[in-house]
């Protein structure tokens, strides 16, 4: 009888219990391995124009985690800048650009450093270090031309000049050392230290080899007359100048080449807004005049019109003054925009033609083929480039993405971390180190 009752109790017991509440119990997930990192890639010499420093550093992560590069001062031992991956990485090779600032944004001075690197998981698990050495070493920085400029093209010149070329001076910065040097509005730059500037392409590569703190020679003319000043330009880092007043100024008077460059300066900054409203105030005359159509469009392609509004008014621009390379290159840009993509090949194969010299419009020709994944051309565009302009960065990456594509890695990557040591912007970088750089690196 003992035995039958303890029978009934655990069959009166199973029955209270729920199905499946005596199966075994779930496996447990194991605990990931903790974070390792391993095949560290960086320079140990870096050598940059002052306030433009920064070094690519690459780590192999075997797991999910947050990479993070400190640097450190080998002469006070203090740590200078810390630099993270935006979040946590997959395992695999990463890449970090890291700028040559501490942490209230200050270059770093030139002498010996070493970089730390190790990554985080997680769970807050710290992975192995690894450090390395590295000497940083400053060239003269990059200066900064102290006035809008406007290209002297045929349909502009009006009341400042009798034949087109060079670069028209729009506004000079008020109490700027340009100022002081002796520039005014309305004078035409012909050379630039010693660089040759009718062009708007070699005036980009002038100003991209402009020093700061050399005196430098500038040449203009000034009511026909050729005159020579010398420019000690500031650093590129200095507080930019403010146009918008001096345009006004200038534009109140009613030449055309002042009233254009008001509203271009705006259209560079990004306010639409202000732009459509002085352009509002043009005569009719001015609006159908090339400079006039060429911001019609400008406009157009700012506000997101359709892409047939703002190629309309290019186009008649182009018809008017077939001069303005400019004009072509927005055409580029408008179809790129629109994905029009054989168009936009098109237009910048003829903005270069317009302009042999443009690095820029070459790059973009570039871009132009790799979207459509003619490599061979895009290489041939990019080379054209860097010939013109070895300091422009997005040639670089335009080149480095061309080689890639023809199945090139090794040439490719070397050439797009030249490019990303080159940019400023640190968003763009980043873009491309994503898209290119790491899914290219063993």
């Amino acid at each position: 009888m003992p035995a039958l009752r303890t029978f009934a109790l655990v069959l009166a017991v199973s029955a209270a219990v729920p199905a499946g509440a005596l199966a075994a119990p779930a496996p447990v997930a194991p605990v990931p391995a903790p974070p390792r990192v391993s095949g560290l890639l960086m320079p140990s010499a870096v050598t940059a124009k002052q306030g433009h420093a920064r070094l690519l550093v690459g780590i192999r992560t075997a797991t999910e985690a947050r990479v993070i590069v400190r640097l450190i001062s080998v002469k006070t031992g203090k740590v200078v800048r810390t630099t993270k991956t935006p979040g946590r990485h997959a395992p695999g090779r990463v890449w970090l650009l890291v700028e040559g600032t501490n942490s209230q944004g200050f270059q770093l001075l030139r002498g010996r450093y070493v970089a730390e690197v190790y990554a985080v998981d997680a769970r807050k698990r710290r992975s192995n270090t690894i450090t390395k050495r590295f000497t940083l070493t400053l060239k003269t920085p990059r200066g900064v031309f102290q006035a809008y400029m406007v290209p002297a093209w045929p349909s502009i010149i009006a009341g400042v000049a009798t034949t087109p070329g060079g670069q028209i001076a729009a506004a000079v910065a008020p109490a700027s050392t340009l100022a002081k040097a002796g520039l005014r509005a309305g004078d035409v730059i012909r050379v630039l230290n010693g660089i040759p500037v009718d062009s708007r392409g070699a005036w980009s590569t002038a100003l991209r080899s402009l020093p700061a703190g050399t005196a430098v020679p500038v040449e203009f003319d000034r009511a026909g007359v050729r005159q020579t000043i010398t420019y000690k330009a500031p650093p590129d880092w200095a507080a930019p100048s403010k146009y918008v007043p001096p345009l006004a100024s200038a534009a109140a008077s009613g030449t055309l080449v002042f009233k254009y460059a008001a509203i271009r300066e705006r259209l560079d900054a990004r306010d639409a807004k202000l732009a459509k409203t002085l352009y509002a105030g043009w005569s009719a005359a001015e609006k159908a005049g090339a400079p006039g159509e060429f911001l019609s469009g400008a406009i157009a392609a700012a506000e997101a019109a359709p892409v047939a509004t703002a190629a309309g008014a290019y186009n008649r621009a182009l018809a008017l003054d077939p001069t303005m390379a400019a004009v072509q290159f927005a055409m580029g840009l408008a179809r790129t925009a629109a994905g029009q993509n054989d168009r936009a090949i098109t237009a910048f194969q003829a903005a270069r033609t317009l302009d042999p010299t443009d690095a820029i419009s070459a790059t973009f020709h570039a871009y132009a083929f790799l979207k459509v994944d003619r490599f061979a051309e895009a290489l041939s565009a990019a080379d054209a480039a860097i010939a013109q302009d070895p300091r422009y960065e997005e040639a670089r990456i335009a080149r480095g993405v061309a080689l890639i594509g023809l199945r090139r890695a090794p040439e490719g990557v070397a050439e797009i971390k030249r490019g990303l040591t080159l940019m400023d912007n640190a968003a763009r970088a980043q873009q491309i180190i994503t898209s290119s750089l790491e899914p290219n690196t063993p």
